[in-house]
């Protein structure tokens, strides 16, 4: 096995052992959905295959024998799914009760996801992911048209003015 591979290996078994050993919940959650095969495939990159059970946890560049399901995904389909917890059900293939199961289980965990990028992957990557999040969440609190924008701002008039008139009661 090359050494990218090994790498990669490694680093996902680690990150779900510690999606494991954050809860009791999730460990059980995942013993009962293993074994799991799939592949995944982000913007065009080359495709994974994750085959993981109990015992064993692999990762590879070639493909598998009958994956339970395909993700097929761009970049900002991922990280909606990381960071609004929402999944996009066309970028499934395959078995999609299992794959929801299974994104819910790893999205819910409640494990610092930007931690576990930096420990295993490095601070490049835990970085960008962490200014990435920064943007997302940014642009959730900007309006998403004009009529949100006036209704906000009109909002806030009438508590400054319910404010004032409070003020000249007393």
């Amino acid at each position: 096995m090359s050494l990218i591979k090994n790498n990669l290996s490694n680093s996902v078994s680690k990150i779900l052992q510690v999606l494991e050993e954050s809860s009791p919940n999730t460990r059980n959650s995942l013993s009962e959905l293993y074994p799991i095969k799939f592949g995944l495939q982000i913007d065009n990159h080359k495709e994974l295959f994750f085959d993981i059970d109990i015992n064993k946890k692999e990762v590879t560049l070639t493909k598998i024998d009958n994956p339970q399901f395909f993700i097929k995904a761009s970049s900002k389909d991922l990280l909606e799914l990381l960071i609004k917890e929402k999944i996009n059900k066309q970028m499934i293939v395959g078995d999609e009760e299992i794959a929801i199961v299974f994104l819910n289980l790893v999205i819910k965990s409640e494990v610092d996801l930007i931690y576990l990028i930096d420990k295993y992957l490095g601070s490049y990557a835990a970085f960008a992911s962490s200014q990435i999040y920064k943007s997302i969440k940014a642009l959730e609190k900007k309006p998403n048209n004009r009529s949100d924008f006036v209704h906000e701002k009109l909002r806030e008039l009438n508590i400054r003015v319910d404010r004032l008139e409070m003020e000249r009661m007393l």
